[in-house]
């Protein structure tokens, strides 16, 4: 009950049916009026206003439409400022450009749905302006859940799997009915058989075609644009100074009467059956013709271009068919012909010859419809029209006029229009015949001459083009020749050079021939003196290649010498070195044989023990027949004793070199625990100097806490028996630290011997 739909005054009453479709009370629907100051636009300053004002009242803003040329006027809601508003609210926001969204496929007018991303749903129709027929609607949701959940049905004969696994869009969940045609098949045709580039050329015609005639309207006095173009569609009518005098003020009266007029203007145009206008009420009161292209083949220069024949045809121009002019005209021509002395005579006598200027003259046109009034009444047997003095105002005679009179007066005004419009156009058809077949005659004379001008021109070229051709090839022989010239001389002057370093090399030759010469004279002579020189040396030189012979032999010997002899050392040295290592290994086996040695001595001797007791208790009887077993025996064990004594001596020389080894332990655990007194020691001082520096610090601190305490007057006295204090605590902590370390060190120190105790005890 309480939700609203928002809408301009301008938006198509589709609109309206649709709110009521779905529920929504009449009352309910806000149609926001609009002005020329925006042209007709929806302003988001009245939209926020009125939602303010129904918010106030209780009431919810549910939907808002904005319309991107709308039927009357063509006007552009601005989507993006409107979306801002309606987004505060929550508000839906669907955009219709049933007619100008197709346009917005052109670069230059997409502009006029800049902030259409904000809005939830976008429509166009296809069928309006993009070459589609009827029908065919193109709807965008920015969610299509909304429309899922308002519209879904999943009776159990729709269920199939593809639905089910999301796999198809079932979009009888998105519309009223559940199923519907192939209307996409159509639009993709014409997308695929035309392309963008040729929808665009056009829809860019169409807008030409309509910039073309509002250019035609403008240039006309007599009408007037009541809404500037935006697209294809041109909204225009008859000024009402054009019907009444120019200096009248505006009113209710000539408002209506003004509006009157263009209806019937509209229903004689549409009448003759050549273009068909539609009718507007715009800003609540003006009424209008909208003229809109929107032809499937049309194009602008298809008003431009005309067929050409074979044969020279003169020009006919066939005037638009207005059947009430025409018979204004028939007429008025047969109550001249009637009546040659009459009322109707003078009027149209001077209808027709001044119509040039009561289309200009709207007083003058005024007088002439109330004369043929007038003629009408007389000749109807009416009561004849009341006076009008020719200075006087039409205005102040029309209202002395009843309803009947005026309404004649009305038609005949109407007819001078006609009757003078039909003239005008039978003679501006007759002067314009005439003008374009002279300017045709004259455009085929100046035709014929730019042909045989062409022709000669063409001819002029050719041969410009042979001359350009030789002066070329001339300029290229020429250059060739150059070219071959300069290389003819720079080989000559090469030629020369060479000629003269030749001659001057000729005569360096020369010099040098002569020098040479006396070089191999003086060369003779002194290899001569060379020679003998030479044989001497080679007899004194292989007196000393004997001797350095006999020296190299000496010498080899004694490196041979030094050689063995380094040798021999290098192999002691080896040999000692694996000496050394191998007594290192023996010492090793031998301790451990030593060991094994005195466990078997051990054994053998218990063995022989016991031996001994039992042969002793067993001998008795046997002694004699054992005796030289005996003394054999004595002799082995002596041999074993003897052994014995050289493993038992071996073993005391071992344990001598363990002792030694365990002193040399000893010593080094000495000098480790004289290294550990030291780092203890070391270890210590730094914790006295760590705790005197946390000492200096805590009582540093102690101090300024208590000398700021007890700065006052009430607590400065207590500030001495505070530091006393605080000193007695000092010494007893440092008596602590100080004693507690001396016998750190004194455990430490008595705890050296029994650790060197214990260790001689285990050994």
């Amino acid at each position: 009950i309480h939700n609203f739909v928002y809408a301009s005054d301008q938006t198509h009453c589709a609109l309206q049916k649709a709110a009521q479709i779905a529920g929504i009370n009449p009352k309910n629907f806000r149609a926001i009026a609009t002005s020329k100051a925006t042209n007709f636009g929806l302003s988001p300053n009245s939209l926020q206003s009125t939602i303010l004002a129904d918010i106030e009242s209780g009431l919810v803003p549910l939907f808002l439409c904005a319309t991107v040329g709308t039927t009357s006027s063509t006007a552009v809601d601005p989507s993006g400022p409107l979306c801002e508003v309606a987004k505060m609210y929550g508000i839906w926001v669907h955009v219709d450009a049933a007619y100008a969204g197709s346009a917005c496929i052109c670069p230059e007018v997409r502009h006029f749905i800049d902030g259409v991303e904000e809005a939830d749903s976008f429509s166009l129709n296809a069928h309006k302006w993009f070459f589609t027929t009827l029908d065919c609607c193109c709807l965008w949701v920015k969610d299509s859940s909304s429309l899922v959940k308002a519209l879904s049905t999943n009776p159990e004969y729709l269920k199939n799997k593809a639905t089910e696994s999301k796999q198809v869009i079932d979009y009888k969940d998105w519309q009223v009915a559940l199923s519907r045609r192939f209307r996409s098949m159509k639009l993709w045709l014409v997308l695929r058989s035309y392309g963008v580039a040729n929808l665009r050329t056009f829809l860019r015609s169409h807008v030409k075609m309509a910039k073309h005639f509002q250019g035609l309207i403008a240039m006309e006095n007599r009408f007037e644009i009541v809404v500037p173009r935006t697209f294809t569609m041109v909204c225009f009518r008859l000024k009402p100074t054009s019907i009444f005098k120019q200096t009248i003020a505006k009113n209710e009266y000539i408002e209506a009467q003004t509006n009157e007029i263009n209806a019937k203007l509209l229903e004689s145009i549409n009448a003759s059956g050549r273009i068909y206008m539609t009718h507007a009420v715009v800003g609540g009161e003006t009424q209008s013709f909208s003229f809109t292209w929107r032809g499937s083949s049309s194009s602008f220069d298809d008003h431009n271009n005309y067929q050409k024949s074979d044969g020279v045809a003169k020009f006919s121009m066939e005037l638009p068919n207005d059947p009430k002019g025409i018979e204004s005209v028939e007429t008025a021509q047969q109550r001249l012909a009637s009546r040659p002395n009459s009322c109707w005579q003078n009027a149209y006598e001077n209808l027709f010859a001044t119509c040039s200027v009561i289309l200009k003259d709207d007083g003058k046109r005024s007088r002439l419809a109330w004369q043929l009034s007038d003629c009408f009444q007389k000749d109807s047997g009416r009561p004849s029209f009341p006076s009008c003095d020719s200075r006087s105002d039409m205005l102040k005679c029309l209202t002395k006029l009843d309803e009947s009179a005026h309404k004649i007066y009305l038609e005949f005004y109407l007819q001078i229009n006609s009757i003078c419009h039909q003239l005008q156009a039978n003679a501006f058809k007759i002067e314009t015949e005439r003008l374009v077949n002279d300017l045709k005659k004259s455009a085929e004379f100046a035709e014929e001459k730019l042909h045989s001008i062409q022709e000669h021109s063409e001819r002029l070229i050719q041969n410009s083009e042979q001359i350009e051709n030789s002066l070329t090839s001339l300029d290229s022989k020429t250059q060739q020749v150059a070219e071959t010239s300069e290389k003819v001389r720079d080989q000559i002057d090469v030629s020369l050079e060479r000629s003269s370093v030749i001659l001057e090399q000729s005569r360096l030759i020369a010099a040098s021939q002569s020098e040479l010469r006396q070089g191999q004279s003086d060369m003779r002579e002194v290899l001569e003196g060379g020679m003998e020189i030479l044989h001497e040396s080679y007899e004194k030189l292989g007196q000393n290649v004997e001797k350095l012979r006999n020296e190299a032999v000496e010498i080899e010997k004694e490196i041979q010498r030094v050689s063995n002899s380094m040798s021999t050392k290098m192999e002691n040295l080896q040999n000692k070195a694996n000496d050394i290592g191998n007594v290192a290994g023996l010492s090793l086996d031998k301790q451990k044989q030593l060991l094994d040695g005195q466990s078997t001595a051990l054994e053998g001797l218990d063995f022989l023990t016991k031996f001994q007791s039992q042969a002793l208790e067993e001998s008795r009887a046997s002694l004699q027949t054992l005796a030289e077993f005996g003394q054999k025996q004595q002799e082995e064990l002596l041999r074993r004793q003897l052994q014995l004594q050289q493993a038992h001596d071996h073993l005391i020389e071992n344990s001598k070199s363990i002792l030694a080894a365990q002193e040399e332990f000893e010593s080094k655990q000495a000098s480790m625990f004289l290294a550990l007194d030291k780092l203890f020691t070391l270890h210590n001082a730094i914790l006295l100097e760590s705790r005197s520096i946390k000492a200096f610090l805590f009582y540093s601190f102690v101090i300024f806490l208590l000398y700021m305490l007890t700065s006052a007057k009430q607590t400065y006295g207590t500030r001495a028996r505070l530091y006393l204090g605080l000193c007695a605590i000092f010494l007893v902590e440092f008596i602590m630290c100080r004693f507690g370390v001396d016998l750190d060190q004194q455990g430490l120190r008595s705890a050296e011997p029994s650790d060197v105790r214990d260790s001689d005890r285990q050994s």
